[in-house]
C-alpha cells in the first residue's frame, strides 16, 4: 500500500507481482537430478508513462528482496517522471549517435538477436549468413555453472544429457550451434541443450545461460557519449527474423545529450539487420552480470539465463519509431 500510494500520482497503473518458487526432481535410469529456483517478477504499465518489468532472484527473504526491487521501480519512475517525453521519431530526428545497452538489456539483445539465430532449428542457419562478419569482440558460451539456482537446472537436460559449458561465438566466428545432435568437424555430440517446458512436450534445442564475454579492460575503450544517444534501460519484447536478420526489440528508456539525460520513451521500438548491427560495435565493455527470465518458442516456455557487458550499437544501423509505426 505505501509503495501503491507513492506510484499513484503518475496516472492511471497496473502493477502486478509473481512470486515463483518451484522446485522439480528428475528420473531416467541411470539416476535423478533435482532444479529448484525462485523469483519475483514486478511488472508496471501506465497509458500515460510505459512499461517496467524487472525480475531477480530471492537473495535473502521475500519481504526484503521485494522491498529492493520496490525501491529501484520507484527511483525508475520518478525519475523518468521528471523529465519530458520524447517520441521515437523526435529522436531519429536528431541524428542519433547510437543506442547505449546497459547490461541487462545488452543480455537481453544478444539473447534474442544472437541466441536465437544459434539455435539449430532455425531455419536455413548453417551457421548462419546473416552472423558471418561479425565484431570480433563478440565471444559467446553457453555455461550453466554458477546459475543452475536462476534459472532452474542442475546436472542433465531433458534428455538426461550431462550439461557441459560451450562455446558458440569465438572472435566474431559461429564455433557451434545450439542443438540436441550436431554435427560440425565430424566430431558429434549432445550437450545438454534439449529443453521442454513439461513432460508432455517434445524437447527442442533451446539455450540454458547463454553470455556474450565482456572483454579485457584494456580493450574496452572509453565510450564517447558526446551528441545525441538513446539508453534502453529496460527491454521488454523481442525478436528477429532469420531469413533476413532482421529484428525488433521494444522497450523504454531515456533520450540523452551529451551524456545527460534530457528526455523519456516509456516505449520506443528499435530496429535494424544483424548483418549491419553485429559487424562491428561502438562499445564493448569489461564487466557483465548474469539475469533470468521465461523464453516463449514454438509455444513453450521455458526459464532461460543471459548476460553481457554494456553495449553501445551505432545509431546510422538503427531505426527508432513507437511500436506499431510503419518501417
Amino acid at each position: 500500500m505505501k509503495f501503491q500510494n507513492r506510484l499513484s500520482r503518475f496516472g492511471d497503473f497496473k502493477l502486478s507481482i509473481v512470486v515463483k518458487d518451484r522446485m522439480e526432481r528428475i528420473f531416467w535410469e541411470n539416476g535423478k537430478d533435482e532444479r529448484s529456483c525462485n523469483s519475483i517478477k514486478i511488472s508496471l504499465t501506465s497509458r500515460l508513462w510505459g512499461s517496467y518489468l524487472a525480475e531477480a532472484p530471492i537473495i535473502l527473504n521475500l519481504w526484503d528482496s521485494l522491498h529492493r526491487m520496490f525501491e529501484r521501480l520507484y527511483s525508475y519512475v520518478e525519475e523518468s517522471a521528471c523529465l519530458p517525453v520524447l517520441t521515437g521519431s523526435r529522436c531519429t530526428c536528431s541524428h542519433l549517435r547510437g543506442v547505449l545497452l546497459p547490461p541487462r538489456s545488452a543480455g537481453f539483445f544478444f539473447h534474442e538477436t544472437l541466441g536465437h539465430m544459434l539455435e539449430a532449428d532455425v531455419r536455413g542457419l548453417y551457421p548462419g549468413e546473416n552472423l558471418i562478419g561479425m565484431d570480433e569482440r563478440i565471444n559467446v558460451i553457453d555455461d550453466v555453472r554458477g546459475n543452475e539456482h536462476l534459472i532452474g537446472l542442475a546436472e542433465v537436460d531433458d534428455l538426461a544429457c550431462t550439461m557441459s559449458p560451450v562455446s558458440l561465438v569465438e572472435q566474431g566466428h559461429v564455433r557451434r550451434l545450439i542443438s540436441i545432435e550436431y554435427t560440425m568437424s565430424e566430431n558429434s555430440s549432445s550437450d545438454g541443450f534439449a529443453r521442454a517446458s513439461t513432460c508432455f512436450e517434445k524437447p527442442v534445442p533451446r539455450m540454458r545461460v547463454t553470455q556474450v564475454l565482456p572483454v579485457s579492460p584494456s580493450d574496452s575503450d572509453t565510450l564517447d557519449l558526446d551528441g545525441h544517444w538513446f539508453s534502453l534501460e529496460h527491454a521488454l519484447q523481442g525478436s528477429v527474423t532469420p531469413g533476413t536478420g532482421e529484428f525488433k526489440i521494444i522497450g523504454s528508456g531515456f533520450h540523452m545529450m551529451n551524456g545527460e539525460r534530457i528526455g523519456f520513451n516509456g516505449s520506443i521500438m528499435i530496429t535494424g539487420r544483424l548483418e549491419n548491427i553485429l559487424r562491428k560495435l561502438v562499445h564493448i565493455g569489461s564487466e557483465s552480470s548474469v539475469y533470468a527470465a521465461d523464453c516463449g518458442k514454438m509455444g513453450q516456455a521455458v526459464r532461460v539465463g543471459y548476460g553481457a557487458p554494456m553495449t553501445a550499437l551505432s545509431g546510422s544501423t538503427l531505426k527508432l519509431a513507437e511500436p506499431g509505426a510503419e518501417n
